[in-house]
């Protein structure tokens, strides 16, 4: 972003702001689809359960298991918000 309003100084302020927002707004697009490339539906409850057990213990771990379940459930976090 820094660069691309660098090389539009000489250009509008109007002109520079849209091109921060769709370059902003297109790699904050491709990123979302690019998560939620990775969801899945869950359809069986018992998986579902399986899911939310296994998320509750590592969230009850130290550091590194409470860090590894928040990366692990970022996909989902970013196709949650595409819906």
């Amino acid at each position: 972003l820094g660069l691309c309003l660098l090389a539009m100084r000489r250009f509008s302020v109007g002109t520079a702001l849209r091109a921060a927002v769709l370059v902003t707004g297109g790699i904050g697009f491709v990123l979302a689809l690019a998560a939620a490339g990775g969801t899945q539906l869950v359809t069986d409850p018992a998986t579902a359960l399986a899911a939310g057990q296994r998320s509750t213990e590592a969230l009850q771990g130290g550091i590194g298991s409470v860090i590894t379940e928040h990366v692990r459930q970022l996909p989902a976090m970013f196709g949650a918000r595409l819906v």
